[in-house]
Parts: C-alpha cells; structure tokens; sequence
C-alpha cells in the first residue's frame, strides 16, 4: 500500500495506464471486488488452516490492490483534467 502511494500522487499530466474514463472506472469496480472475495478467502482460509488457499487469496488480494490503485489514479488523471479544462 504504501509503495502504491507515489502512484496516486503524480503529475495529472502522467497517466498510469492507457484506459479510457470508463474502461477505468470498470476496473476499479472489477478489482474492488476481486480485493473483497479475496478478503473472504483469506478469511476463511485463516480459520480453516488452509496455507496453500492462504497464500493464493494473500496474492490475489495484492494483485487486486496494485490494480485498484493503477485504476484509479486514471480516473483521477481523468477528474483532474476535466475540471482543469471546464474551468
């Protein structure tokens, strides 16, 4: 997470990734919800003693979270520049 957090925080004028609005949008709702199933299965995998469902659900949620986070720092490119240019 706190590696993720340069992302997030640079320049409007560098996009993360190549997306459009909404293809931006949908992969924030995608993985957003890739990171909640993954939190179930740690969950369960934790209470079950599943190492191997463990530590597949711990990579998954990671995986989801870079994601979510290269996601949505384009949609905030996007928020920025619009506004910049209605303004």
């Amino acid at each position: 997470m706190e590696t993720s957090k340069n992302l997030l925080q640079q320049s409007v004028l560098q996009p993360c990734a190549n997306y459009t609005y909404f293809e931006a949008l949908d992969n924030v709702v995608e993985n957003s919800k890739r990171l909640g199933e993954a939190m179930t299965h740690i969950a369960s995998a934790s209470k079950n003693t599943n190492h191997q469902l463990f530590i597949q659900a711990v990579q998954d949620a990671s995986k989801a979270v870079c994601r979510l986070v290269e996601s949505s720092a384009q949609v905030k490119n996007f928020g920025f520049a619009f506004f910049s240019v209605s303004k």
